[in-house]
């Protein structure tokens, strides 16, 4: 009997300091992400490079199996005063990669293919002078058949997400000749496209 009762008082002893310990994992395991707002320019950049320069800017570092991401894939990223968090969900929802923020690292793994996700791909790329090369900031691309569109960035850039399909697209900015185009939208892919300038109207010269 004596000893039941000392291994009855022990157990609320231990079973506390599981539930402290456990709580204590999970606090450490759930940080909350820094509040760091960065800026990433990059064109034609390994998503690697990409993460280098955000990991460089934020001061946290990547962890991941180039393996099972598509580490070598070349893209084109802008992102303007935008916090790690923001970034960090933009990216992973463009490559479908999961995160996780361990020990002061994110840790990136592929995220399990879902129904939804695997039905819809995003288009993404600058707008640009035809003869200059100089961004068309706030042009507009928009798709006629979902009547839905973006405004590009002040990088003339822009990024757009809809269901796979093929599709009317327009592109257009004031004073620039609207451009049209027929696309198969089957895998997420950038499109840089060029505008040119409307000639100049001129009035009526009446010769006597």
């Amino acid at each position: 009997m004596l000893i039941c009762q000392k291994q009855s008082r022990a157990c609320p002893f231990w079973f506390i300091a599981f539930a402290i310990y456990f709580i204590c994992a999970n606090a450490s395991a759930q940080k909350k992400l820094p509040d760091a707002v960065i800026s990433i320019t990059a064109t034609q950049l390994s998503l690697a490079e990409v993460l280098d320069m955000i990991s460089q800017k934020s001061g946290i570092p990547f962890s991941y199996n180039p393996k099972r991401i598509e580490a070598d894939k070349k893209i084109d990223y802008v992102a303007s005063n935008k916090t790690f968090e923001f970034i960090l969900n933009d990216l992973s929802t463009q490559f479908g990669l999961s995160y996780s923020f361990v020990e002061d690292q994110i840790i990136l793994k592929p995220e399990k293919k879902s129904t939804k996700s695997s039905q819809t791909i995003t288009l993404s790329g600058f707008v640009k002078d035809v003869s200059t090369g100089e961004a068309l900031i706030g042009s507009t691309l928009f798709v006629k058949e979902l009547q839905t569109g973006v405004v590009c960035n002040a990088f003339g850039f822009y990024s757009i997400t809809v269901p796979k399909g093929s599709y009317t697209i327009d592109c257009s900015f004031v004073g620039y000749e609207q451009w049209t185009n027929r696309i198969d939208f089957t895998s997420s892919s950038t499109l840089d496209i060029t505008l040119t300038e409307e000639p100049p109207l001129l009035k009526e010269i009446i010769v006597e």
